[in-house]
């Protein structure tokens, strides 16, 4: 996996939001306010749902938990953020699943680390 593929995973639910001025700033959605979405919020949790049932959050977990580089696990987090965009449950229900196999709480603990870098 690299940065443009987290990237292009990302675009995949923000390409759902069809408010002009989003699309023409190409606002990331972990910019988004509340109202510059909810009109379209049906369709991103289409994609929402979509890339979960793809099993990402398990692959975003691996990204997260290991050694690679901090630019990778960024952009593994704003992946992350665009799959919880407006408490999205079947994503909250994946990353809890996950959680709960992580033994070692490596996730926690990088994602730790990067806050305090």
């Amino acid at each position: 996996m690299t940065s443009m593929g987290l990237i292009i995973l990302r675009k995949i639910i923000e390409f759902e939001n069809q408010q002009e001025d989003i699309k023409e700033e190409h606002k990331p959605c972990f910019e988004w306010e509340s109202d510059e979405w909810e009109l379209y919020k049906s369709a991103v949790v289409k994609r929402q749902d979509e890339l979960c049932d793809l099993n990402l959050v398990e692959v975003l977990g691996s990204v997260i938990s290991s050694d690679k580089s901090n630019e990778l696990k960024i952009e593994a987090i704003n992946l992350c953020i665009a799959l919880v965009l407006g408490g999205n449950i079947k994503a909250q229900d994946k990353f809890f699943e996950y959680f709960q196999d992580d033994y070692k709480n490596l996730f926690l603990l990088n994602l730790s680390y990067i806050i305090e870098s």
